[in-house]
């Protein structure tokens, strides 16, 4: 056992001490040598009108309240009429079954 410890120690003193004494060359790099020609800015690209911004548009007329009919008849005292104005526009075209009791 002591002779392995031995040979360790030595092979390991023998492999630091050839490592120590081993140098790689540095080599300078060479200088750039400069760019014979100088590259040419890029024109920047033509400026174009700007598009017409399009005509406004009008909006739709705004839409008569369908309880403005009902509304005319209650404030006139017709309060039947204004009770079954709003019925008759949102039914029209509907047909509607009462069942009485």
């Amino acid at each position: 056992m002591r002779t392995n410890c031995v040979a360790v120690i030595a092979i390991s003193v023998a492999l630091v001490a050839a490592g120590c004494h081993k140098r790689a060359a540095v080599a300078a790099r060479p200088p750039v040598p400069p760019p014979s020609v100088l590259p040419r800015p890029v024109p920047p690209p033509p400026v174009t009108p700007a598009p017409e911004p399009p005509p406004p548009i009008t909006p739709p007329p705004a839409d008569v309240s369908p309880l403005e009919a009902a509304n005319r008849a209650f404030v006139s005292g017709s309060y039947d009429e204004a009770a079954h104005e709003p019925l008759i526009r949102a039914t029209s075209g509907i047909k509607l079954c009462f069942i009485s009791a």
